[in-house]
């Protein structure tokens, strides 16, 4: 899946079959600031994340909103802002490295805009994500 807005863009795929969790990778260029990396959804968030977006693309209000295994190394959310239901996409994106000299890592924290069309498209590609392959 990728939205692209201007220059920005965010990409997220499933990066094995789900055997039930989903791996998935993220990556995004927003406001000349990048970032990349993979995070363990559980099967059970990811299956209400999509109930959530599918009530977002037909209602065009709300928000559906994902978090990894670690909900502190990655979280995503589809969002309506306004009344008229214009679309936005935000998210964070972290890794932690504990070692002896201490705790030290990065985050980082995207958002961007998208034509609300493209909501449908979104859906369908994440719903194939945990079917059956044929």
């Amino acid at each position: 899946m990728r939205l692209i807005h201007g220059t920005d863009w965010l990409e997220i795929d499933a990066a094995q079959p789900v055997d039930p969790d989903v791996l998935l990778n993220v990556s995004f260029h927003v406001s000349g600031f990048s970032g990349a990396d993979q995070s363990w959804v559980a099967r059970r968030d990811w299956d209400g994340f999509l109930a959530d977006l599918c009530a977002l693309e037909a209602s065009r209000r709300g928000a559906a909103l994902l978090a990894g295994a670690n909900p502190e190394e990655f979280q995503l959310r589809f969002y309506t802002y306004d009344s008229v239901g214009h679309t936005a996409v935000d998210g964070m994106l972290a890794r932690k490295n504990g070692g002896s000299l201490g705790e030290f890592g990065a985050r980082i924290e995207f958002g961007m805009p998208f034509e609300p069309d493209q909501l449908l498209s979104v859906l369908r590609e994440f719903q194939g994500y945990t079917q059956p392959q044929t």
